[in-house]
């Protein structure tokens, strides 16, 4: 008796067949498409029946198959309805499969002792003929699921015993398979009944040929054989080449000439007219729509446009590895070609030990729009190298900066001593690490300003434009086109060539660089034409006024309500120093010019590895102070009042930056403001 397939599938399948609907349809109602396919097939095979008489010396269970198949295809783009079409399919195929089963010991043979195992091969030819709909996801991409009804015969089953150990062992029949006689006489069913879910491809070639790429998923309802539960899932892939048979559309009709009729008894001829040609009519409007979904008589679009600002601090140091005058790999370096494309803008996905090694280019760039800007470079050595590398590893700047960038070198100068920052203590690795680089002194601030990465947000209100277009036409649309155009620049432009039918609602944002306020003309243009090739048109116009407010923020991300936090680093600290530098004062400038009355300001010190713990909790502390001090001057000279100033020392600090090298040691030893305060009245909503 068959046994009932109780995979998942063919309810999907059903599922699909009777809640689905097809989109974008492209094809002409009268076609048909008529082809031959082929393909090949892989599945896995689900049972349970012994290899002897006694279930525990072994059964079989799962095993695999392979076919492989050719047949025809018919496919139609309408049936019964617009929302689907229908295939009708027939195919041949011949399967394989093979169960395998391992034996409890080890086969004794004459010589010796190997590994084997029993194996249940079967195989049957089937022809089946299938019936289900499909529908578009895309112009060219689509699913389908359907149903197989197929007769199998030629259904031949065996079973043997293989050698898998050792190659030289054989059966007393000189091979390393043998015949077994199957515990069970097994049957095939002479019936398949099944379910496919598919998705495909259709690629035109020419107007009337098409190859159609699919890849199907099949589940059976029906047992194998008869007296087993014989399950088989499969996927298949397969290539079809499809003719459409319909006829090419027919020429537009030509209107018979007027009919003149003589009426021997009257003095005037009576005409005839032609009959009518088939009605076509099309309109189109367009509407802003606000947010609770009203009709807006005219459309004010106002864009709110946020730039976020970011600032990383350029080090000013070049770290080189010991005994060694060539610029380390890690430092970017670009080709003549590869510098015409560099940018600031390139850097804004990079953090900063990686801008810090894009620092040779940043230099290039800088001199290279500051051509009165010059460069001092001060190079260093640890004291266990030679003090000529020092000289060398300004000059490998230098040549970067010339080759590459075309600086002149007489712009770069080199200085002897010890360099622009204090040395770091030798009596660590890290320490004559540190020792081991190129300081450069600026003859500008521009050279050596911090970064400034930029990154916008906009925002529309209301960000919704409505397209209601109407069209009716006796002899059946045959495609639509809709164009947005403002000032004489086309917006958007939708068509049957992307949807089936056309689109009430249409998402359009403003584009625009214009600042302040900008009145123009929104219009929609409609284009249908029938299959009979006839067109008309029809266009709709509302005012359209667009409000452009842009706000900078630096460092800033907004929190509930109407709060704001704004964070702030300091350019990193001289080695084990706790005090101020030039640069670091310029940005303390920037945080008090930001912070407003009644701010809760936090300030965490940090150090880099280099040192015992308590010394260095002990300097994140003081530097941490320091910096409060002077903020706290700093808001006062400004007039700013009840700002709360909290500082705390978070001593090393190896999870921002990997302190491995020293330029991540650098960038740790550094303080971090972070600012939490409420946002001024009417940005809260935009920001």
């Amino acid at each position: 008796m068959p046994v009932t397939n109780r995979s998942p599938l063919p309810f999907l399948v059903l599922a699909l067949l009777f809640g689905a609907a097809r989109t974008n349809a492209q094809d002409d109602e009268r076609s048909r498409f008529l082809g031959i396919r082929g393909g090949y097939e892989l599945g896995i095979q689900s049972s349970q029946f012994p290899v002897y008489d006694d279930p525990a010396c072994g059964q079989f269970s799962n095993g695999s198959a392979s076919a492989a198949a050719a047949g025809l295809i018919y496919l139609t783009p309408t049936f019964f309805s617009d929302a689907f079409g229908a295939t009708l399919t027939l195919d041949l195929s011949r399967m394989g499969g093979l169960f395998t089963a391992t034996p409890l010991e080890r086969l004794y043979l004459p010589g010796g002792t190997t590994d084997h195992e029993y194996r249940f091969h079967s195989s049957w030819e089937t022809a089946r003929l299938g019936a289900g709909l499909y529908g578009r996801i895309s112009r060219y991409f689509g699913w389908g699921a359907g149903l197989e009804l197929g007769a199998r015969f030629n259904a031949k089953f065996s079973q043997s015993d293989t050698i898998t150990g050792a190659t030289d062992l054989r059966f007393l029949n000189g091979r390393s398979q043998e015949p077994m006689t199957p515990m069970e006489q097994l049957t095939a069913a002479p019936l398949t009944l099944g379910a496919t879910l598919s998705g495909y491809a259709r690629l035109p070639l020419s107007r009337r040929v098409s190859v159609l790429p699919t890849i199907s998923l099949r589940a059976d309802f029906l047992s194998a054989v008869r007296e087993r539960n014989w399950q088989t899932y499969s996927a298949m892939g397969s290539v079809a080449i499809l003719y459409d048979l319909a006829p090419p559309p027919a020429a537009p009709p030509v209107a018979p000439p007027a009919i003149v009729a003589i009426d021997t008894q009257a003095a005037n001829p009576v005409v005839t007219p032609p009959p009518s040609r088939p009605h076509l009519y099309g309109a189109i409007d367009l509407y802003g729509v606000d947010e609770e979904n009203h009709r807006l008589p005219a459309v004010t679009i106002r864009v709110y446009e946020v730039v976020y600002r970011n600032r990383s601090g350029m080090l000013g140091t070049f770290y080189f590895d010991r005994r060694s005058a060539a610029l380390p790999p890690r430092y970017i370096r670009l080709g003549r070609e590869e510098r015409e494309s560099f940018s600031i803008d390139s850097l804004a996905s990079l953090g900063p030990v990686e801008i810090h090694h894009q620092s040779l280019n940043l230099l290039g760039l800088r001199l290279r729009e500051n051509p009165s800007a010059t460069l001092t470079l001060a190079g260093l050595t640890s004291k266990d190298e030679p003090k000529k590398l020092a000289a060398q590893r300004a000059a490998a700047v230098r040549s970067y900066l010339a080759a590459t960038w075309g600086i002149d070198t007489a712009r770069v100068g080199i200085a002897p001593g010890d360099g622009a920052l204090p040395r770091a203590s030798e009596s660590t690795a890290d320490g004559r690490a540190e020792n081991r680089r190129v300081d450069i002194v600026a003859g500008s601030p521009r050279i050596m300003s911090p970064v400034v990465l930029e990154r916008t947000r906009r925002e529309f209100d209301p960000p919704l434009i409505a397209i209601d277009p109407t069209m009716r036409a006796d002899a059946g649309v045959r495609r639509w086109d809709i164009l947005l155009i403002r000032d004489g620049d086309t917006l958007g432009h939708y068509s049957s060539a992307d949807t089936t039918d056309p689109a009430s609602n249409i998402d359009w944002q403003v584009s625009t660089d214009r600042s302040g306020v900008l009145q123009t003309l929104l219009i929609a243009q409609l284009r249908v034409e029938d299959s009979l090739g006839t067109t008309t048109t029809a266009n709709a116009q509302v005012p359209l006024v667009i409000e452009h407010n842009v706000r900078v923020v630096e460092r800033s991300e907004t929190l509930e309500g109407n709060r704001e936090r704004i964070t702030y680093s300091l350019l990193p600290f001289a080695y084990r120093s706790a005090e101020l530098n030039a640069r670091n004062e310029a940005v303390l400038d920037e945080v008090a010019a930001a912070t407003r009355n009644g701010a809760r300001i936090t300030i965490t010190g940090y150090t880099d590895r280099t040192g015992s713990e308590e010394g260095n909790a002990d300097l994140s502390r003081r530097r941490a102070d320091r910096v409060a001090v002077r903020l706290i001057a700093l808001l006062r000279n400004r007039g700013v009042r009840g700002a709360e100033v909290i500082t705390n020392g978070a001593g090393i600090d190896t999870e921002r930056f990997s302190n491995d090298l020293p330029e991540g040691r650098a960038l740790s030893r550094d303080v971090d403001i972070v600012i939490e305060q409420t946002l001024p009245k009417g940005i809260a909503k935009n920001s």
